[in-house]
């Protein structure tokens, strides 16, 4: 199973919502997010896949697409 990076771990312990909702995921689901965010070629993108990543999964959301 894929570990998230060090900025969406400290993003997921900074949002309960979202950190139940990742708890649900399948690891595809995982997988599908932890790459979206790490594919970003800038640091400005890849912080704000990170945001928007916490966003969708507060929101219930469990797909990054």
């Amino acid at each position: 199973e894929a570990e998230p990076p060090a900025d969406l771990a400290k993003a997921l312990k900074s949002s309960s919502p979202a950190a139940q909702t990742w708890d649900t995921c399948t690891p595809a689901m995982r997988r599908d997010f932890i790459e979206w965010i790490v594919t970003a070629k800038q640091e400005d993108t890849r912080a704000r896949r990170v945001v928007q990543t916490i966003q969708k999964l507060a929101a219930g959301k469990k797909r990054a697409y």
